[in-house]
């Protein structure tokens, strides 16, 4: 909260998604706004279980 230590949160949900769930209306806009201020990671479409499946042939 201090920015004292870091925090690390991994999500596939955007922001206004948690919001939306969370059931403190005034927690979530919290929460949201301090991660807002963090930095973020867009990896995209990326799917590792099909980057990391073992490879078969097509019957």
């Amino acid at each position: 909260r201090d920015g004292r230590l870091p925090t690390l949160i991994s999500s596939q949900s955007a922001a206004a998604y948690w919001v939306e769930t969370l059931p403190d209306r005034v927690g979530a806009d919290s929460l949201v706004s301090r991660l807002n201020n963090g930095h973020r990671i867009r990896i995209g479409d990326f799917d590792m279980r099909k980057a990391t499946a073992p490879t078969t042939p097509d019957d």
